[in-house]
Parts: C-alpha cells; structure tokens; sequence
C-alpha cells in the first residue's frame, strides 16, 4: 500500500527556488522612487542635496571593481559614472523630496518675501522725504518764513473801551490780573475789562449773552477782547470752556459789521475774517455760534453778517453757490478743503484782515502746519 504524497513537503531544491535576496529599505525607495520619475516623465529636477552626495561617493567605492550581474567588472570610473547618474536622477523631483504642492507652496513664500522687500523700500524712501522736508522746515528761522515783512503798529479799528478804562492806570490793571491769575506778555498791553457794558459792546449782545447765562466776562476774556478789539494780535491759552471762541467771535463780528457799514459786500467777495479749525464738528459749532449771534444783530437793526462754512464732507456746489451769490464776511473752514478751493480760484483772500487758528495746537498735532503755511501763502500783504 502506498503512502499518500504529503504536498506539505518541500524539497530543499525548491526551497533555493523560491529564494528572493534581501533588499534594504534604503535602496527599495530609491528604486520606487526611480519608477515614480521614469512614470512622470521627469517632470521637475533640483540639485542633490550633501547627504545624497555622500551616498553616492560611499557606493561607488564599496562597488569599485564589483562584477555586474549580466557581463564582467566595470572600471571604477564607468561605475561611478553610472551610479552618479542615478544619484542625480534620485535628488531631482520636486525639492527631491516633496510634491507639487510643497513647490507652489515654496514659490509663494517667495513671491510673499520679495512684495514685503518692495514695501519697506517704498517705506524707506517715504521716510527719507519726510525727514529732508522736516530738515528744511526747522532750518528756516520766522523773520526767513515772513520774508522780511514786519508789523509794528495793530491793525486800526473803530472800537473804544469806557473813558476810565481807558485812562486806568498800570498799577491797578496788574492788580485785576493778579486776582483773576492773568498772564501777560508783550508790550503796551490793554487793560483788562470786568464786564461786557465796560466794553461798548452792542446792547442785543450782552443781552444775548445774559440770556446764556453769560453775565461776567472770564479771565481769557476781561483780557482777550480788549486786545482783540484793539486790533493787536494774540495767542491766548485757557482750559476747556473758558469761552475761548466768545474771545475771537464777538471781535470778528464787529469787524465785520464796521466793514459792511461802510462799504456793503459785493457778490462774489470776500471773506473779510478767516476761522480755521482742525475739525469739520468744531467748524460747524463755531458757525452755529456767529451764525445765531449775527442773526439777533439783524433783527436788532444792524447790517446782515453773512457766515460761510467750507469743510470737507459737503457739496462743493452749494458752498461755492451761496458765496457767488451775496458774498461772505466770515469763513469757517478746515485747512483741506480751504486749500483746494483756493487752488481751483473759488475763493481769495485779498481783502482778508483776521485770521484765527482755532485749536492751534491741536490742529499742528493733526500735521496741518504745511497746509496752515500754504493758506498763509494766500494773503495779499499790504
């Protein structure tokens, strides 16, 4: 009886067979990696990287003289030809090492690295012109900036202070200043005046200003408006509502009611005082001001004051409209659009006699000094 042939037995002959050799990881990537590019048709290529260059100098000495599987040895300088060739095939691909999407991921950081180059080369050129602009505006002294012209008598005007006012003596005008924490400077300084009647204001005004509330004067203004009133020029420094725009309105208002008096405005002209402020809301609040008192002054029987108000955030139209119309005696404006104005010839300021910086300093803060300097440019000199 024969024993059933158990196919679970193998030979050693078929065992040799069936041998695969062991290949390392290493050179199983390379040669996936070699079919991958053969497949792409070599569709990128990067220079080999120094760890790769050390492998491929390490294989072609350890395979110098070694015998190929198909014919005899190869020289050591074909083999190493070969193998460096298959070397520079294996690091070249997409950073040899990535894909497509870390390649357009590399190039944007690169476009990214150069925008951001050009920036702040743009940056620093922009430095430098306001740093040579700011070098030549500091080297200019105020006699070079006025150009040589120079006042030394105030503007004449039709006011008068009471007659004892007038005559009061140096000694008791310090003392009121000293009670009230004036602080004076200048020459031949006015005295200061305890109340509206004292000042041979209108009487619609100082009832006006009782109505408000407004009996006595405040420091800035017992010694503001006299000098204002006086034609003098004058900076005056106060805390937040000290009634610092009664100090130039009142003024500006009698001005401009002596000068329509005389000589009544034509269409077309003007402004006769100029208020610059560094905002549009404080223009508009010093507009309703002398626009309100003005209005009480008509109706009390005095020439009309006609207040104009030129900021940015209005139709040009209408602002160029009403001063075609019947003229301006006082402009309200913000230094933009005066300036554009002015340029596009809307507006002059030939017969312009006062001018006021609202907020000065608040509006040299805000970078308007070169626009206050090119609107001073405007004025006729006389």
């Amino acid at each position: 009886m024969k024993r059933p042939k158990d196919d679970s037995d193998v030979s050693p002959l078929s065992e040799d067979d069936d041998y695969v050799p062991y290949v390392p990881l290493k050179q199983r990537r390379k040669q996936k990696l070699y079919a991958i590019r053969q497949a792409l048709g070599n569709l990128a290529y990067s220079e080999p990287t120094e760890s790769d260059h050390e492998d491929a100098t390490a294989t072609v000495d350890n395979t110098t003289d070694k015998k190929t599987p198909d014919g005899p040895a190869l020289p050591s300088s074909t083999l190493g030809q070969t193998n460096g060739e298959a070397d520079g095939q294996e690091t070249a691909g997409p950073k040899a090492k990535g894909s497509l999407f870390d390649t357009m991921w590399e190039l944007k950081k690169q476009a990214e690295e150069k925008r951001e180059t050009e920036r702040d080369k743009k940056l620093k050129e922009e430095a430098l012109i306001l740093n040579s602009v700011t070098e030549k505006t500091a080297l200019k002294g105020v006699g070079e900036i006025a150009m040589g012209i120079h006042y030394d008598k105030p503007v004449q005007t039709g006011w008068r202070p009471a007659p004892w006012v007038e005559n009061q003596l140096e000694e008791k005008s310090e003392q009121i200043r000293k009670r009230y924490r004036i602080l004076v400077e200048g020459e031949a300084v006015p005295p200061p005046i305890r109340s509206f009647a004292e000042m041979c204001l209108p009487r619609v005004v100082v009832e006006e200003l009782r109505s408000r509330g407004i009996v006595k004067p405040t420091p800035i203004q017992m010694q503001g408006l006299p000098a204002v009133l006086s034609g003098r020029d004058m900076i005056g420094i106060a805390f937040t509502g000290s009634g610092k725009t009664m100090v130039f309105a009142l003024p500006i208002l009698m001005f401009a009611l002596d000068q329509e008096s005389k000589i009544p405005f034509l269409p077309s002209e003007g402004p006769y005082g100029l208020i610059l402020g560094p905002s549009r809301e404080l223009a508009r609040q010093t507009q309703d001001v002398l626009t309100h008192l003005a209005s009480k002054l008509a109706r009390a029987g005095y020439p009309e004051v006609r207040i104009g108000l030129c900021i940015g955030g209005m139709a040009v139209k209408d602002q160029v409209d009403s001063f075609r119309r019947s003229g301006v005696h006082i402009l309200v404006a913000t230094p933009g659009r005066l300036i554009d104005l002015l340029e596009k010839k809307i507006f002059n300021l030939e017969i312009c006699r006062y001018l006021v910086l609202d907020e000065a300093d608040r509006m040299i803060d805000m970078g308007f000094e070169e626009e206050v300097r090119t609107i001073f440019s405007y004025f006729r000199v006389l």
